[in-house]
């Protein structure tokens, strides 16, 4: 990302004020836009017994908030490596998380089920279509 602040506007004995204040906003403005793609500024809540997995939640996070059993779908195709998905569980239904075919996701024991209401799960990509769950 290139830098939108001019530093010569801030140069010789005495910047103007409105200048400072211009700069800094710049500055908070990229500041934002950098903590929002490494953070992720999206969070999805679901309720129903089924979600399936969508583009807008990736590098974001998906809230379960079923009382009754639930499942949600890992589609093929939807990430690349290096992205991923955290899976909260807030409701007292347990999550499983359930591969389409053609994905495959590695956890330890073979679980793909959020151990516990306010637990997660994150689904991290390793390759195309190869994922790896943490947190179970």
């Amino acid at each position: 990302m290139a830098s939108k602040m001019n530093p010569g506007k801030l140069g010789g004995s005495s910047p103007r004020i409105s200048d400072l204040v211009e700069q800094l906003t710049v500055a908070k403005q990229e500041i934002e836009e950098v903590q929002a793609v490494i953070v992720g500024d999206r969070v999805t809540t679901t309720s129903g017994a089924a979600y399936q997995l969508q583009t807008v939640n990736v590098n974001a996070v998906v809230v379960t908030g079923s009382a009754a059993a639930n499942t949600v779908t890992l589609p093929a195709g939807l990430m690349t490596p290096g992205q991923s998905i955290a899976v909260v569980q807030s409701g007292a239904g347990r999550t499983t998380i359930t591969p389409a075919a053609g994905v495959t996701i590695n956890s330890v024991n073979a679980s793909v089920s959020v151990p516990a209401q306010w637990r997660a799960v994150s689904l991290l990509c390793i390759a195309p279509n190869a994922y790896v769950a943490l947190g179970v």
